[in-house]
């Protein structure tokens, strides 16, 4: 079985296991509700599963994050304060991505990478 469908197939058991689980305790305990946090809480972990698998986490952007996350430290750390254009994209021409993004995730970011925890 590949990989993908493997970990498909294991979600949707998980799934199964926790809303089954949660139907037992209801069969059993009928006159007791069902904790919202703690299903909130299990039904928060569940997303979780496919990303502590082996290998490395696959994301469809994962990439184009982390060569912004470097283009913003190269800026950040040798011409502004607060960078706005991107001179590294589009083969060279530049790119005002930071204008119109947030910048706490890359901030976040940096911390991992000036850390070197990626």
């Amino acid at each position: 079985m590949i990989d993908p469908y493997r970990m498909v197939f294991v979600n949707i058991i998980a799934s199964v296991l926790v809303f089954g689980g949660a139907l037992v305790y209801r069969y059993i305990y009928p006159k007791k509700n069902v904790n919202l946090l703690v299903l909130l809480i299990l039904i928060s972990f569940l997303p979780l599963i496919s990303m502590l698998r082996e290998g490395t986490y696959q994301s469809g952007d994962l990439s184009l994050h982390a060569v912004r996350t470097m283009s913003f430290y190269k800026i950040l750390f040798t011409e502004h304060i607060l960078p706005r254009w991107t001179p590294e994209f589009y083969s060279g021409y530049g790119d005002p991505y930071f204008s119109f993004a947030y910048f706490l995730p890359y901030f976040l970011s940096l911390k991992l990478y000036l850390f070197c925890f990626c």
